[in-house]
């Protein structure tokens, strides 16, 4: 397994990751397995079908995804099987990359994890299985000078809630 978490996001706290490796545990099936929040205006929206099932995810950014007044986005925090990861990358490689030009070629030009890696593993029997538990703080991350304090600020928060 491969845990993947972006150096930009402080917030998370030690407890989400223990429920994470728990939730890997009680799901082995799935490739990939990952908490989410509901908030407003979600950057990288995660689409599910009627059955409650990953269908997708899409940056609001990047990929021009519709922005959504509200819905379920990622934390930046991912517990991936290795073999399954290595495969989906391999194959988004070999599909987007342009020897000639020594690129993706893709609108941005890079490719995107970890929505194409979830909108490709979704699309396996047990795929990507994501738990919308993450406390609505530990979406924030660093994009910005002024995100840093607002960071501090939900730390001190979370730590006075835990005494």
């Amino acid at each position: 397994m491969t845990v993947i978490v972006w150096g930009t996001q402080p917030v998370i706290r030690p407890k989400t990751f223990a429920r994470i490796a728990k939730l890997a545990e009680l799901f082995p099936a799935y490739d990939m397995v990952l908490p989410t929040v509901f908030v407003e205006h979600p950057y990288a929206p995660i689409r599910r079908n009627e059955a409650g099932e990953i269908e997708s995810a899409k940056e609001t950014h990047l990929e021009n995804a519709p922005t959504l007044a509200f819905g379920e986005t990622n934390i930046s925090l991912f517990l991936v099987k290795n073999q399954p990861l290595c495969e989906v990358l391999v194959a988004l490689h070999n599909r987007y990359w342009n020897d000639s030009s020594q690129r993706y070629e893709r609108s941005r030009g890079e490719l995107g994890f970890p929505n194409e890696v979830i909108s490709e593993l979704s699309k396996r029997r047990f795929g990507v299985f994501a738990s919308p538990f993450a406390d609505r703080s530990e979406e924030q991350g660093i994009k910005r000078f002024e995100d840093v304090e607002r960071c501090e600020r939900l730390i001190a928060e979370l730590e006075k809630e835990q005494s």
